[in-house]
């Protein structure tokens, strides 16, 4: 019989290859990847990488290149792009104070011990960015950095600075979450933001106010005015035990009447504003919008930052998985994606030094 001549055969064999057609081209779009692709990740999710580390990215193919640079892991018989490296901890150089050192010397002679120490630790951490075979953990530390900012100007402790670096890499591939609760107890912050100074009476809202529109929610999204002040009166009795550097809480400077946020009353503590804050919507949907313009393009639409969010919610703010669906996402890899972002001053360094 000939086909071509049939009739409704006809037009039935034409929809089976349109058909065949488009669920091909869909099965080719799903999976495209290529060698420019492995450059783009490789620019974004690390700093960038020579010839040979992109073919090797390359050949691990989109989700086996992500999965790589998200947990360091290639498939059984691959080749890695970056090569094994260990590095030793940073050790703090000794600080020697004169016995007879008066109060005021002494401190003085801390501060300048901490800030040498601050600038050698810059340089290990230099390194760390140029060397590392776990480039996104390099990244996403230098992304905190930018999201939870402090600086030595007001901390005026290099040793605090250095412990908040070394909390970033901690959690810098894990639950935003728990970060965000370390961040409340960080001396570092605290006195970067005076939080070591709000107690009872006398209600700092700079940690609350930074904590909400900046670390979390989002300018003016789902808070308002008086929950500013309310989590304030929560977070009161925080402060800095300096012979150590820990944070602690001090009961007695702890506003311990009830508090309403959020539309909720209760006698909240420290501990207890970061469940409030993240009981709400906002988080997943401010982290998920931050990272897309970190690492893909300015100005995201509701559509392309709507995974990376939900991946968040459903894994309770577990950063790995809002990554993977960020960079295995197409529109990561679409032209406006590629050379839209300006580097900053240190990705432009370990780019040029790589």
């Amino acid at each position: 019989m000939n086909i071509a001549r049939s009739g409704p055969n006809r037009w039935f064999f034409c929809g089976l290859l349109l058909v065949c057609w488009s669920v091909s081209a869909v099965a080719e779009n799903a999976v495209r990847w290529t060698r420019e692709d492995a450059a783009h990740l490789l620019r974004r999710a690390a700093f960038g990488g020579t010839p040979a580390q992109i073919d090797a990215l390359y050949a691990l193919g989109r989700d086996g290149a992500v999965e790589y640079l998200l947990i360091g892991q290639t498939p059984a018989g691959a080749r890695p792009a970056f090569d094994p490296v260990t590095f030793s901890e940073f050790e703090a150089s000794a600080l020697n104070i004169p016995k007879n050192a008066a109060q005021k010397q002494a401190r003085k002679l801390r501060i300048n011990h901490g800030r040498q120490d601050l600038v050698r630790y810059r340089g290990y951490w230099l390194d760390r960015m140029l060397r590392t075979d776990r480039p996104l953990e390099e990244k996403m530390t230098l992304f905190w950095h930018g999201l939870l900012c402090s600086g030595i100007q007001e901390v005026k402790d290099g040793e605090m600075m250095i412990q908040q670096n070394k909390l970033f890499h901690q959690y810098a591939l894990g639950n935003y979450k728990q970060l965000i609760d370390a961040i409340v107890h960080d001396p570092a912050m605290l006195r970067y933001l005076d939080a070591d100074k709000n107690v009872v009476g006398k209600p700092n809202e700079n940690l609350a106010r930074e904590l909400m529109e900046l670390f979390t929610m989002g300018e003016g999204q789902g808070y308002t005015e008086k929950d500013i002040a309310e989590v304030a009166r929560a977070l009161t009795g925080m402060g800095v035990v300096q012979v150590d550097r820990t944070a602690a809480f001090r009961p007695r400077q702890h506003d311990s009447t009830a508090k309403t946020i959020f539309g909720k009353a209760g006698n909240y503590r420290p501990d207890d504003v970061v469940g409030l804050i993240f009981a709400q919507p906002q988080p997943a949907q401010y982290l998920a919008k931050k990272l897309w313009e970190f690492y893909a393009f300015p100005n995201p639409s509701p559509e392309e930052i709507a995974p990376v969010a939900q991946a968040l919610s459903d894994s309770n703010y577990e950063l790995k998985p809002a990554l993977r669906a960020l960079f295995t996402s197409p529109a990561f890899y679409d032209g406006k994606a590629k050379f839209a972002l300006i580097q900053s001053p240190s990705e432009l360094s370990v780019s040029t030094a790589s």
